[in-house]
């Protein structure tokens, strides 16, 4: 349910891979945006291959815009089926498809509280967190299965007035102490000037939380042709899904990308071939309940850089 292909590493596309080589391939010209994100730093070294939770081995990660209840309006979905838009039809949907899902950490954007509640009920032994919006009915939300270890958990409210929130923690990788972040970055309207831009401020000030090695993961609300992400991945950040840039969402009937999962150069990212998504087709739907496509990410340490 959160692919059309085989798990990571078979079917359609799997093999593709990130890190050790370029970012992303995204030109432009970059004066005014290369100081958005700072280049990436590194942990000290102390910070990786101590302690019994960083286990030697890789995790797969998965993103997904799970599409909050309060934000639903029938006639932003002219190809869905009416009974998938009614509050709580897919709650439980959300959490089968996590719960038959091979991911270790998934971080979701647009949760609500009651889908919390679901999958602290249902998923017995899972690790959930959960960081809500300021004065706004969802927020984002990392959870773990039995045995992937989250520590160092530390809510962030953008400083902007958004009420926008990322969602940080450390996890394992392949025997490296990795921060992860999550988070939904708040839309911008189209010809909004860069330096006015929601998302430029929000990644900005996030990039002061992360050191390498990092992964920085959500619904970014921009497209790999944004001078944001060509200024994510001039920081040091790398794209596993740059070459086939596979659509996840199709809002006002336009297929696009606007999920991702980016990581920094310690890691290697091999993904899996998400579900296909055209300008016409229905989402949220029987076989995918959220408006967007999940992203899924086999993580492991780059040995290259070893």
């Amino acid at each position: 349910m959160l692919g059309a292909g085989a798990g990571v590493g078979g079917g359609a596309g799997a093999g593709v891979g990130s890190g050790g080589g370029a970012g992303a391939g995204c030109a432009c010209a970059c004066g005014t945006i290369a100081s958005v994100v700072p280049a990436i730093r590194t942990q000290p070294s102390r910070d990786n291959r101590t302690g019994a939770s960083y286990t030697e081995r890789p995790v797969r990660l998965v993103t997904w815009n799970v599409l909050a209840d309060a934000y639903i309006r029938a006639e932003y979905y002219p190809r869905t089926d009416p009974r998938h838009l009614r509050h709580g039809a897919r709650t439980h949907g959300v959490v089968d498809a996590i719960e038959a899902s091979a991911g270790d950490v998934f971080c979701l954007q647009e949760v609500e509280p009651r889908l919390v509640t679901v999958a602290r009920k249902r998923l017995a032994g899972w690790t959930v967190h959960y960081a809500g919006k300021v004065n706004k009915p969802d927020g984002v939300a990392i959870l773990a299965r039995p045995g992937v270890a989250l520590t160092d958990v530390t809510p962030l409210a953008f400083s902007d007035g958004s009420g926008h929130v990322a969602l940080l923690a450390t996890v394992a990788v392949d025997g490296l102490a990795v921060r992860l972040a999550t988070t939904h970055l708040r839309w911008d309207k189209p010809g909004t000037p860069f330096e006015q831009r929601w998302g430029v401020r929000q990644v900005q000030e996030l990039g002061t939380q992360l050191r390498a090695p990092a992964i920085l993961c959500g619904d970014l609300n921009f497209e790999p042709a944004d001078p944001v992400y060509a200024a994510l991945t001039g920081a040091g950040y790398f794209d596993p899904f740059a070459a086939t840039n596979p659509a996840t969402a199709n809002p006002n009937g336009r297929a696009k990308r606007i999920d991702y999962v980016l990581h920094t150069a310690e890691l290697r990212g091999t993904i899996e071939t998400p579900l296909a998504v055209a300008d016409d087709t229905p989402l949220p739907s029987d076989a995918m309940p959220s408006d967007h496509v999940p992203l899924a990410v086999e993580l492991v340490r780059n040995t290259s850089l070893t």
